[in-house]
């Protein structure tokens, strides 16, 4: 047997480090840096706010005036594609007319952050149709940057 690349050592041990980087990984804290973020947690509370409780106005605090937003709900919203504040907030409007949120809960499992930017979280959303007893639910994936001392949503796309 020959002893390099090829060996079956040699692959043996690259997988064990795989495995090694993996659970160290995992071991690492939830959005280290981030976690205690004041800013960021204003952010996600926002989001909440607006899910939760349709309060539109809150759009300001989690989507900068000057940049647009890569915004995506299939099957809800028939557009999608890059839309400012402002039309978001008439987007979300609309939406929160026809439809009311039962649950929103951003993922217990946060993403590792070493104080960076951006970031990604997950948001599990179940919602109902008014006047329908039909409920669905579905992932949003949110993409966060932060400019200044601000977090900043960039992509919001809901995958049902």
């Amino acid at each position: 047997m020959r002893v390099g690349s090829g060996g079956i050592g040699f692959r043996f041990e690259r997988a064990v480090i795989v495995v090694a980087l993996f659970f160290v990984f995992l071991s690492l804290p939830i959005n280290a840096g981030a976690a205690d973020d004041p800013s960021l947690e204003n952010c996600l509370r926002s989001i909440e706010g607006l899910f939760r409780d349709y309060k539109v106005e809150l759009l300001r605090n989690f989507v900068s005036a000057g940049d647009r937003v890569s915004f995506s709900l299939p099957g809800i919203v028939p557009r999608e594609g890059f839309f400012s504040r402002e039309q978001l907030h008439f987007i979300f409007k609309d939406l929160f007319r026809k439809y009311t949120t039962l649950n929103f809960d951003f993922s217990k499992e946060r993403p590792v952050n070493a104080g960076g930017s951006p970031i990604y979280l997950f948001a599990s959303w179940v919602f109902q149709e008014k006047g329908s007893l039909r409920t669905s639910r579905g992932t949003i994936f949110f993409s966060l940057e932060k400019k200044g001392e601000r977090w900043w949503v960039t992509i919001l796309k809901l995958s049902i």
